[in-house]
């Protein structure tokens, strides 16, 4: 349940900011769940035992603090931020080969759950030697442990928002066949105007809500689903499931999708090639799909919703569940250059 979320909401803050959303009381239990074609196997690049984590024994000691110099405290505790800052980063890489792990490699469900009890083990021993490090960095600087978490939160998630801008107010990329054989699988690249007709056409009779209704208004039915059910406890993580109480990525996006009658494949992959128009990153929209890859795009093991201002809807994993995060939560490294939208 994600009760067990503690550890993962400080690490997503301590990463990007990321607000993993505290969920509501359940509701009653639902039917029986139903399961279906796993994820396209993608082969995983690193695992979470490949990831190295700074240890407690990195740090200065406290004998070695109280008896430095106000000018040495100050070179420790730039020491005791780069231990911080190290394992920041090997967060970022235990996120994204979790996501892997649990979307490709994981062929069954004992697979599945090796993979997130890795990401708890490995995640445990950084929440260790962080909490030690906020210790002594409030001995180092005269304040509190407390402080001293705070102060590393705010300069990290500073720094990920810079690269999230970076990455999202560049210039609009132009789609590569050559590197990407499902960069755009039907031959063309379909004109802004061409995509919202093709998308508001896909509501079809059943969303009742007019063939002159934007595009944009007839996703927030998806995207309000998703982050409502982000928000309740009930609704978790669990590979191959497709609801309506579990999910994997692509099942909680092709489910979201279909609040707004889009009717969207089952893999991430899929979803991926399915959509006539690629958007840039710099050109997410409400509403708008992004994938993760390890292998330039021919395959894809994660997707996500775009639900605005750098923030992502997502189904993460079975520790941390269905959450709302940073859409660098994980770095930006297998972010696909290109989302797409319906």
């Amino acid at each position: 349940m994600r009760a067990r979320q503690t550890f993962s909401t400080l690490a997503s803050t301590l990463l990007v900011g990321s607000a993993v959303v505290a969920g509501s009381a359940a509701p009653a239990a639902n039917a029986a769940e139903t399961t279906t074609q796993s994820e396209a196997t993608v082969s995983a690049t690193v695992s979470a035992a490949d990831i190295n984590v700074a240890s407690v024994s990195s740090l200065p000691s406290e004998a070695t603090i109280t008896s430095a110099s106000a000018t040495d405290r100050a070179a420790l505790a730039a020491r005791i931020d780069a231990v911080i800052d190290s394992n920041s980063k090997a967060l970022q890489q235990l996120e994204a080969a979790t996501l892997e792990g649990l979307n490709s490699e994981s062929s069954t469900a004992a697979a599945a759950e090796k993979a997130n009890k890795d990401y708890e083990s490995k995640s445990a021993q950084v929440e260790k030697v962080n909490n030690a490090a906020y210790a002594k960095l409030a001995l180092a600087n005269g304040t509190s442990a407390s402080a001293e978490k705070k102060r590393s939160e705010a300069r990290l998630a500073a720094a990920a928002d810079a690269e999230l801008e970076a990455a999202t107010t560049q210039a609009p990329l132009a789609l590569d066949n050559s590197t990407s054989p499902l960069a755009d699988p039907f031959g063309t690249q379909t004109t802004q105007a061409g995509a919202q007709g093709a998308s508001v056409a896909s509501l079809g009779s059943a969303a009742n809500l007019g063939t002159s209704v934007s595009t944009a208004l007839a996703k927030t039915y998806a995207t309000s689903w998703a982050t409502r059910t982000a928000n309740n406890n009930y609704y978790l993580y669990k590979y191959g499931y497709v609801g309506p109480r579990y999910f994997d990525c692509s099942a909680f996006t092709k489910t979201a999708m279909a609040k707004s009658a889009i009717t969207i494949p089952r893999t991430s992959s899929m979803q991926y090639a399915g959509s006539r128009t690629k958007v840039s990153l710099s050109n997410l929209r409400v509403g708008d799909l992004i994938f993760w890859t390890s292998n330039g795009g021919r395959s894809f093991y994660h997707v996500a919703m775009y639900i605005g201002n750098g923030n992502i809807v997502h189904a993460r994993n079975p520790t941390v569940g269905i959450s709302v995060t940073k859409m660098n939560y994980a770095g930006m490294t297998n972010i696909y250059r290109y989302g797409v939208r319906y």
